[in-house]
């Protein structure tokens, strides 16, 4: 449960904007912005050439009709365009919605209707599909995925035309995001620029890149852990972001080598899989090798625990070297990682970085950075947020055992906080407190 109550020393007036990550773009001129490993080598658009196809295009949406506070879709899996017409929807002053290619007719037609996006982003393959979907007034497609021969390439749209591009308030809605809808049509999740600003605040305040990384972005951008902190935050910091080709192993591991990323923003599978794809090869050099690899992990995990001393990094860096030459951090958030797990990815040498949150949050709640004290932690509240246990709300049955792990709901407060479900004002109702 949520709590839009206020918290001190929050200043929603004075919060910024995500025109000022976009408008920032252009301090970083030739630094690499955006690293795309694909099937013909690695391409890359630099912060200069990033920042003026955002803005042409911006101006170019704003020349077919998108007003501020429009709702604009995006139906395509990430690339380096894909990000640019993120970016360029928000210099328009309009609300980006990152939408899952993976939805089904329903619930595709659901989250058009329900968002009133009259402009989508997408594929020249989901385009047809999406010429079937009866979803009333005409909507607009423009592709990502085909040149400028074709009329319906978003590159048809840039313009350097002296077009108004409208301010936005840190109130306003930045981005609107669709719950997997898994009981039931999926819900708008409205996040307002002052609610993002915030959590990119959050995070470069943690210290947990340096000018020097380079983040690998393996997760699809239309959940709000990926966007926040894979895309949104490494712009922010004027950060390189590697794109992979796919998410298959192989893939990764290129991206990983020929990125040069140190940093991962993932998930607890990708990590297991991570994980199983070392022990394989490894267990590949016969079973001596995989008793010793497992024995040396083992004696790593205990010594970290018992005296803190980090054994593995140098004898298990040429391993580490074969998956991710410069590889340091594996930030974790969208599920429970396993203790265990993060425990043998330290003991190789590496930092796991864990959070908590929900879309609803925008997401982060709570933050265990990189060489926390415990694994199995979650961390702590990050700084403005303001979280505790109701205990009156425990599951009918449970049991109290007087050990200091209880039961309870999580009530959270803080400026992350969304406003309310979009056209769902009874379920708004059932996730906030009014104290």
């Amino acid at each position: 449960m949520v709590d839009r109550g206020e918290v001190v020393g929050w200043d929603e007036g004075e919060s910024g904007t995500l025109r000022s990550v976009v408008d920032g773009l252009w301090a970083h001129g030739e630094r690499p912005a955006l690293v795309a490993v694909g099937e013909e080598g690695v391409e890359i658009w630099t912060y200069g050439e990033l920042a003026g196809l955002v803005f042409d295009l911006g101006r170019g949406l704003r020349g077919v009709g998108v007003e501020r506070g429009d709702s604009v879709a995006l139906l395509a899996a990430n690339s380096k365009d894909w990000v640019a017409a993120c970016l360029a929807v928000i210099s328009a002053g309009a609300v980006v919605v990152p939408l899952d290619a993976q939805l089904g007719d329903e619930g595709l037609r659901h989250v058009l209707e329900d968002s009133g996006a009259r402009h989508v982003f997408t594929t020249a393959e989901q385009a047809g599909r999406l010429e079937n979907l009866d979803i009333g007034a005409g909507l607009r497609t423009i592709l990502l995925d085909v040149g400028e021969d074709d009329g319906r390439s978003w590159r048809c749209l840039l313009t350097d035309e002296d077009v108004d591009l409208p301010p936005a308030g840190a109130g306003d809605v930045a981005a609107l995001f669709y719950t997997s809808g898994t009981t039931g049509a999926a819900k708008g999740v409205p996040l307002s620029h002052a609610n993002l600003v915030f959590q990119i605040d959050t995070l470069l305040g943690a210290d947990l890149v340096s000018e020097e990384d380079r983040v690998l972005l393996p997760l699809p951008l239309h959940h709000v852990y990926p966007f926040v902190m894979g895309m949104l935050t490494p712009l922010a910091a004027g950060l390189p972001i590697v794109l992979p080709q796919s998410l298959t192993g192989p893939q990764l591991v290129r991206a990983l080598r020929e990125g040069e990323a140190t940093l991962i923003v993932g998930v607890p599978r990708l990590y297991g899989a991570l994980y199983s794809g070392i022990e394989a090869r490894v267990g590949s050099g016969g079973r001596l090798a995989a008793i010793l690899f497992e024995c040396g992990i083992e004696l790593c995990v205990k010594l970290r625990r018992l005296i803190g001393l980090d054994v593995g990094r140098l004898p298990l860096r040429p391993l580490r070297k074969r998956f991710g030459p410069r590889l340091r951090v594996l930030a974790s958030g969208g599920a429970a990682l396993d203790p265990e797990l993060a425990a043998k990815l330290e003991g190789l040498g590496w930092r796991v970085a864990v959070g908590y949150g929900l879309t609803e949050t925008a997401p982060l709640l709570t933050l265990n950075p990189p060489d926390g004290n415990k694994l199995g932690s979650v961390g702590r509240p990050v700084p403005g947020v303001e979280i505790r246990i109701d205990h009156s709300a425990m599951p009918e049955g449970a049991v109290r055992t007087g050990t200091p792990r209880r039961e309870g709901e999580i009530l959270a407060r803080g400026p992350n906080v969304f406003s309310g479900y979009r056209n769902r004002p009874e379920e708004t109702s059932k996730v906030f407190d009014g104290g």
